[in-house]
């Protein structure tokens, strides 16, 4: 399997005040730039391509998401009651979300795909037509993120952990993408 050739986009912190620099470490995520067509054959046999420029930030959580991790340690060690299965379960699935979900680890490939399938609303064949995954909805091109890691890294388990989180969470950059959309001109 060929992959994609990224580089690294700069987060901007240089010539910010200490505060904003603070808030950029704590909520910026990096972000990824293809830097020439990419073309991948999706587990169905379809040639999908993902043109040159295209940037994405991958399989990632949003910090603020760790952050409610740390949040639920320190209730625990000011000694506030929360139920120590309840710390144990919540502790472990941030953990394992922020080594599953690295997006230029295990799950490179299908976040990328599903990255450029959240922010077009669709995805192109290899030759530049448009292309949707079943019906080309939200929880289409989720099933689709499932499929396509299973096929590339086949860790079941971190697998199938990734695609509940995206069910769970990914409705957002779902709809703040299709609002994007919809709010383009042919001009834009």
């Amino acid at each position: 399997m060929k992959m994609p050739q990224l580089e690294p986009i700069l987060i901007p912190t240089k010539g910010l005040s200490f505060f904003k620099s603070a808030w950029a470490l704590v909520t910026s995520v990096r972000k990824w730039r293809v830097t020439q067509d990419w073309e991948f054959t999706l587990y169905n046999g379809v040639v999908i391509k993902i043109p040159a420029g295209f940037e994405f930030d991958g399989a990632s959580i949003p910090k603020p998401i760790y952050m409610m991790a740390g949040a639920f340690l320190l209730l625990m060690f000011i000694g506030i009651e929360i139920s120590p299965l309840l710390m144990l379960i919540l502790s472990v699935l941030f953990m394992l979300s922020g080594l599953l979900l690295s997006p230029i680890g295990i799950m490179l490939i299908a976040g990328l795909i599903h990255d450029y399938a959240y922010a077009n609303g669709h995805l192109l064949h290899a030759d530049g037509a448009r292309y949707d995954y079943k019906n080309g909805c939200r929880l289409d091109y989720d099933d689709l993120f499932l499929k396509t890691n299973l096929q590339v890294n086949g860790v079941i388990y971190a697998d199938y952990i990734a695609a509940g989180l995206l069910k769970i969470f990914g409705g957002i950059a779902w709809e703040q993408h299709r609002q994007r959309r919809a709010n383009q001109t042919p001009n834009n």
